[in-house]
């Protein structure tokens, strides 16, 4: 072991970091930024010899608190501090998959609160809680708003919800549609 650097020893190191410094507290419309560390892998299958190298996937949810460029920079200051400390180098690579936004509210989402609360008597809120949708690939086009089936068993295995939910939210979609087209919109 006295021949070899252990790029573990300093990957570890920069991942407690990484999971020890909350990004921030959030903001009005936002939960607080989150960093979840997805996979570390050596592809060493030996227990007797350091591996060559060490990968980690990390995946940042992130509000309007920061942008793609200002984590990375973060991210690079906190990479060569370990580098400094540990003598190992590092590689880093991003991918941005969905940026952060707010929808303008609008009648819309005015009209689908109403017939919520006639069709459910449920009182709605604007959240942007619920992680990454496709609201991100059209919001730049018009207004969004996301309303749909919640329930315990979510993206897991043997996802289901009650038949009686699907029914309701047939029902509220089709009174959406109609009361969207008896008001006006202009």
């Amino acid at each position: 072991p006295e021949k070899a650097r252990n790029p573990l020893r300093g990957l570890t190191r920069l991942l407690f970091n990484l999971i020890d410094s909350p990004l921030d507290s959030g903001s009005d419309q936002f939960d607080p930024s989150s960093l979840e560390i997805t996979s570390v892998d050596t592809g060493n299958l030996a227990t007797n010899v350091i591996p060559e190298s060490s990968v980690a996937i990390l995946n940042i949810r992130y509000n309007t608190l920061h942008t793609p460029e200002s984590l990375l920079s973060w991210l690079k200051k906190e990479v060569t501090k370990i580098e400094k400390t540990t003598g190992i180098t590092f590689s880093l690579t991003s991918n941005v998959s969905a940026l952060p936004f707010l929808s303008d509210t609008s009648k819309f989402s005015s009209i689908i609160a109403k017939t919520i609360k006639e069709e459910l008597n449920i009182e709605t809120s604007l959240s942007t809680s619920g992680g990454t949708s496709d609201a991100r690939f059209l919001h730049e086009l018009c207004p969004v708003v996301e309303f749909g089936l919640v329930g315990s068993s979510m993206h897991q295995t043997d996802e289901n919800v009650e038949i009686k939910q699907i029914n309701e939210l047939t029902n509220v979609y089709y009174k959406i549609l109609q009361n969207y087209f008896q008001t006006d919109m202009g």
